[in-house]
């Protein structure tokens, strides 16, 4: 058990996967959290290089587990298709891909959990871009990355830690966060491979990715100020 149930138990669920793991798995009600007083606030800015970069200078560097794994996923995979079908060997080498499979899942949501939880003790309000990544894996040369850094996860994770600190996460539409200059406003069209963002207008040198998450910070303020809606602790509408 890694760590205490809260709550009070509702159903219990065993769970086999694979690589022959078993789970036991609880669902549990409990009371709604106390929502806190929003008093400080970061914007993240979702990325390849950096996983995330949040606007009070915090950079998250994904290991890129799976690229990591890709040599040994290959040879696994080459391992299986020589095995003969329905033989016991066989069995052992489907076994073996899924446990590559399973150890890079479990490495990725270790760091996302450990990234999430430093980023809801980090401030009473957290301002994601609300990201259309079914379209964004259309691009195949960075579809692979994509999927590895897992942006959807992360979110659901630091919305599901933030729910039960009483906490908020807002979502803001991410339309030309990283192309507008958080100093003056300017548009200044970047490409994806460049890492520094200058400002042709009033010359601000800047990290692109840090100056995303001030640019997010910047629509996370004005939907406050216009007193956007959300929804619990969710959405906040385009």
């Amino acid at each position: 058990m890694h760590r205490p149930i809260i709550g009070r138990i509702k159903t219990c669920s065993i769970k086999r996967d694979k690589t022959n793991a078993w789970y036991v798995i609880f669902a549990t009600e409990c009371e709604n959290p106390v929502t806190l007083e929003h008093k400080t606030a970061i914007e993240v800015d979702l990325g390849i290089t950096h996983a995330a970069v949040t606007s009070d200078g915090q950079y998250f560097d994904y290991p890129k587990y799976y690229v990591q794994a890709e040599k040994k996923n290959r040879a696994a995979n080459k391992s299986l298709h020589r095995k003969k079908l329905g033989s016991n060997n066989r069995k052992k080498a489907q076994t073996e891909l899924a446990r590559i499979a399973k150890r890079v899942t479990n490495l990725r949501e270790e760091f996302l959990h450990q990234v999430s939880r430093k980023l809801v003790n980090s401030a009473d309000r957290r301002v994601f871009e609300d990201l259309s990544i079914p379209n964004m894996l259309k691009n195949h040369r960075l579809a692979k990355h994509i999927q590895d850094v897992s942006w959807g996860k992360l979110i659901r994770f630091t919305i599901g830690k933030a729910e039960r600190a009483g906490k908020p996460v807002v979502l803001v539409n991410p339309y030309n966060t990283s192309q507008r200059c958080s100093a003056c406003g300017e548009n200044v069209h970047k490409k994806l491979k460049d890492k520094v963002y200058i400002c042709s207008r009033c010359g601000l040198i800047i990290c692109k990715d840090l100056n995303a998450s001030l640019g997010i910070r910047t629509l996370g303020l004005w939907g406050i100020a216009c007193g956007e809606p959300t929804s619990g602790f969710g959405l906040s509408p385009k």
